[in-house]
């Protein structure tokens, strides 16, 4: 902005929308739940996912870490920590290899469509109902997602 003049219009306004992350939301997302689709369990998804998203300091990896510290009291520390800022994450836990983030960066990570196996319509629709949805590799499978939302400020219900 520009200008005393445009400030004055400002004062006249009778509603303002933002486009900007975190201006009408609160701007922390939480975990809604991991789910999920192989016979990984979700506990084993959650803890992994807890473990190496705990080195990361975006919203959606501490959403996923509070969740898994929640359930598990301590979590291990993991090697060969990588993080790809606004894709995702990935990281050693033994002899596991963990990535966890957008299907593009998945398909990065392991080198092909993680959905070859499994029905992806099924995981990305939950993206179209407002959740965002981070996928969860173990040493290059497809195991799970976690799904997130973001909460609004009381005032902004939509």
């Amino acid at each position: 902005m520009k200008g005393g003049a445009a400030i004055e219009q400002i004062g006249r306004a009778k509603a303002v929308a933002f486009d900007k992350t975190g201006t009408i939301t609160f701007g922390t997302p939480f975990a809604e739940r991991i789910a999920s689709v192989d016979s990984t369990s979700s506990d084993d998804l959650l803890y992994k996912a807890g473990c190496i998203e705990q080195l990361s300091s975006h919203g959606v990896a501490r959403a996923i870490t509070r969740l898994a510290m929640d359930k598990f009291p301590r979590l291990e520390l993991p090697s060969n920590f990588k993080e790809s800022p606004g894709s995702g994450v990935e990281g050693d836990l033994g002899s596991e290899h963990i990535a966890i983030g957008s299907k593009r960066f998945i398909e990065s990570v392991i080198g092909k469509d993680p959905f070859e196996e499994y029905p992806s319509k099924r995981l990305i629709g939950y993206e179209s109902q407002g959740r965002l949805v981070a996928f969860i590799t173990i040493t290059n499978k497809l195991c799970g997602s976690t799904f997130l939302l973001t909460r609004f400020g009381e005032e902004f219900q939509p």
